[in-house]
């Protein structure tokens, strides 16, 4: 789709090269030749001199002078528009018109693809459904229910359990273990107020990875990210009951206990332990050998090392410890400051 297009339908402004061309889109930091992306923040401004995206659409409150020097060739164009983001998803719709359906229309009889290319030493049970261009590696064993969509790989001395499910384009290294009735690559939980007051779904069309030696307990739902990836790295141990949201990153030799939530675009560094309960909001980092107890809630960036506990806010464990043993004492306190009071009114 040309520059001059997209800003026709937009009845936006356009700078640069009219005749742009965008047949895919990406994220502002990824890697895609000849995409469309979008600026809604002047943060993300700092990725200007290394995006690969061929247009831009541009939040109309945003200073557009670094973007003339930074982003502008002759081959590229930017848009200004009053809602970027929103824009950008409804632009998503146009240029992949596929972009919400996990698989072509049609309908068939075949529970495994001609263009699946299986192992001969996988262990394949009954029921089970291998969708086009999968790839099963060597001695991985699916149970009866497993479903697998389609540009899927995966690798060697794979266990999926019965009925795990398994998106599009999700990618699962050597030696993973998945527990029953756990999702790989739903869609993740997005939507944008349109001009109508109705809820616009933002289309999810990243990935899944999951690394080497990583175990998902049963029942968990792992999302794909919006355009990058979801990914959780090497030796991570995720329980049942887990929840992790599009774009997060687990880091290597994470344990999460069960029920841990983490909302879109957390981070979690190497080493870190979540506790039973706990939770974060979204776009926040936690570093390295970070602790975090059971039901704690985190809405703030922690520092490697940290180890914190608390409903809201979470506080460090030292702190949040003494806070709890004063909260038992308060009757016997309590009952100390009544008789201080009394006694400074008979006084």
């Amino acid at each position: 789709m040309k520059a001059s297009e997209i800003a026709g339908l937009l009845e936006s402004r356009i700078s640069g090269n009219f005749d742009a061309w965008a047949d895919t889109v990406d994220d502002i930091k990824g890697d895609k030749e000849n995409s469309l992306s979008f600026i809604s923040d002047p943060a993300y401004l700092k990725y200007l001199s290394k995006t690969n995206a061929s247009i831009l659409l541009v939040q109309d409150t945003i200073d557009t002078s670094e973007i003339d020097s930074n982003f502008l060739k002759k081959d590229r164009a930017y848009i200004v528009v009053k809602d970027a983001y929103r824009s950008f998803i409804k632009l998503i719709y146009k240029m992949i018109p596929d972009a919400i359906n996990s698989s072509s229309c049609k309908i068939t009889d075949k529970m495994i693809s001609d263009t699946a290319k299986i192992s001969d030493t996988a262990i394949i049970y009954k029921n089970v459904f291998i969708d086009e261009d999968v790839h099963i590696g060597k001695r991985t064993v699916l149970y009866p229910g497993v479903v697998i969509l389609k540009n899927t790989i995966i690798g060697d001395d794979v266990v999926l359990y019965p009925n795990v499910s398994v998106y599009q384009n999700s990618k699962i290294g050597n030696r993973v273990i998945i527990g029953a009735s756990t999702v790989i690559g739903s869609d993740g939980f997005g939507f944008i107020k349109d001009d109508d007051g109705s809820m616009l779904k933002v289309p999810h069309i990243g990935g899944v990875i999951i690394e080497d030696d990583v175990e998902v307990g049963s029942n968990t739902s792992i999302d794909r990210g919006t355009l990058g990836n979801t990914i959780i790295k090497k030796g991570a141990k995720i329980d049942n009951l887990v929840q992790i949201a599009h774009n997060c990153i687990v880091g290597e030799n994470n344990i999460l206990c069960g029920m841990v939530g983490l909302s879109g675009s957390t981070e979690l560094g190497n080493n870190v332990i979540m506790g039973a309960g706990s939770g974060t909001k979204g776009h926040i980092k936690i570093g390295d050998n970070c602790i975090v107890t059971a039901r704690t809630s985190i809405s703030k960036d922690l520092k490697p090392g940290s180890e914190v506990k608390g409903m809201y806010p979470a506080r460090p464990l030292a702190e949040e410890l003494k806070v709890q043993t004063l909260v038992g004492r308060l009757p016997e306190l309590y009952e100390r400051l009544k008789k201080l009071e009394k006694g400074g009114k008979n006084g």
